[in-house]
């Protein structure tokens, strides 16, 4: 699979957020997306995959076909990160939010579209997405970094990630994989595992 990568805008900030990403993409991408088709049992059909980077309210994974997908990383990059916190982790968050968009775009492509405009449905939305992108981060990257990516999500100030987050982490491994292997076209919840939800 291809992925190319254009800032936002033409601004040095912009530049600079996106450089960083496609340098993320370059270390963990072929990895992630191998451990991510492995884990779910869904393969990527675009052989190219757009993605624009820099300031943007929010990060989403567009639709399928040639729309972009936008990461929102104004205050990750090395330009801003001095106004951070010591102990902010940029490259992680980075990973974090690109992995995180490439697991909508794999559901997307499914045709799997869950629903995330209230912050309900947000919340049903990323239990599906956390229950099997921590599995594609032990696979591709090992305890450690999956660990370090855990934290970013698990100190998301928003609530409905974060109890979505902590939902998912209740599961035991076998819960989880039944979830993930439910996720096919036109089963949003399916019936065998829809007892988990609740």
């Amino acid at each position: 699979m291809k992925v190319i990568f254009r800032p936002i805008t033409s601004s040095l900030n912009d530049i600079l957020d996106n450089t960083l990403m496609k340098s993320t993409w370059q270390e963990y991408g072929e990895s992630y997306i191998k451990a991510l088709e492995e884990v779910t049992g869904l393969k990527f059909k675009h052989s190219v995959i757009n993605i624009r980077c820099g300031k943007a309210d929010h990060s989403h994974s567009g639709t399928i076909g040639k729309e972009a997908i936008q990461i929102a990383v104004t205050g990750f990059s090395w330009i801003n990160k001095k106004s951070g916190s010591a102990d902010r982790k940029p490259d992680i968050e980075l990973l974090e939010t690109l992995t995180h968009e490439l697991a909508h775009r794999l559901l997307a492509e499914h045709k799997i579209l869950l629903p995330n405009s209230t912050p309900r449905e947000n919340y049903e939305t990323h239990k599906y997405i956390y229950v099997f992108i921590y599995d594609a981060w032990l696979e591709a990257f090992g305890k450690i970094k999956a660990k370090q990516l855990a934290d970013v999500v698990s100190q998301n100030d928003m609530p409905d990630y974060k109890d979505a987050w902590r939902w998912a982490m209740k599961l035991n491994a076998k819960r989880r994989t039944e979830l993930t292997k439910s996720l096919r076209p036109g089963k949003l919840l399916p019936e065998k595992v829809s007892k988990y939800l609740n």
